[in-house]
């Protein structure tokens, strides 16, 4: 039996081939490799612009005027974290669902 088992450890055991790629794999990673890390919106701060944008989408339509959704509200950074944008309130509006999700496909 004892046999049996140290047969199933090394067969279970990944090749030296793939040990030395991974550890190469760690050596080599760069800035660029790492993804960055979003933190959340502060509550205090999502309230504030909710309450600002009085609960409702401020997405603008071609003609000025303004969507005013009051269903499935979201959150969205004008300028994406991933291009610099911080959590601020001048730097979030709240948008519906649907033209959050449209901002999203046209940037």
């Amino acid at each position: 039996r004892a046999e049996r088992q140290e047969e199933k450890v090394k067969n279970d055991a990944p090749s030296p081939d793939i040990r030395l790629k991974t550890e190469h794999s760690r050596q080599t990673e760069t800035q660029e490799d790492i993804p960055f890390q979003r933190s959340s919106i502060p509550t205090q701060l999502k309230r504030q612009v909710i309450h600002r944008d009085k609960d409702k989408c401020q997405h603008q339509y071609y003609d000025g005027s303004i969507c005013e959704n009051q269903r499935f509200i979201e959150i969205h950074h004008k300028i994406p974290i991933s291009h610099g944008g911080q959590n601020q309130i001048q730097n979030l509006i709240t948008l519906c669902s649907g033209h959050h999700k449209a901002q999203h496909m046209n940037s």
